[in-house]
C-alpha cells in the first residue's frame, strides 16, 4: 500500500489530527509536540526529491463466514 501527500503539512494535518494520535498530543506540552513534528519532518523530507511525502505500508485482511 502506498499513500502520497503533496507536502509535509498535508501529511501532518492528516495524521496529527487523527483520532488515534490527537488525544495523545492534547496531553503533551506544545513544545514537545513541535519537537516531534520537527523530527518527523526532517526524516520525511530528507527522503523526498520533489517535496512530496510517500508513505508505504502493508495491509492484511481476512474474510470469513460465520
Amino acid at each position: 500500500m502506498e499513500r502520497t501527500f503533496n507536502d509535509f503539512d498535508e501529511y501532518w494535518e492528516s495524521n496529527a489530527g487523527s483520532m488515534a494520535i490527537k488525544p495523545l498530543f492534547d496531553k503533551l506540552e506544545p513544545e514537545i509536540v513541535e519537537s516531534i513534528k520537527t523530527s518527523i519532518q526532517k526524516k520525511l523530507t530528507a527522503q523526498s526529491t520533489d517535496g512530496k511525502i510517500v508513505i508505504y505500508g502493508h495491509v492484511n485482511a481476512i474474510k470469513g463466514i460465520v
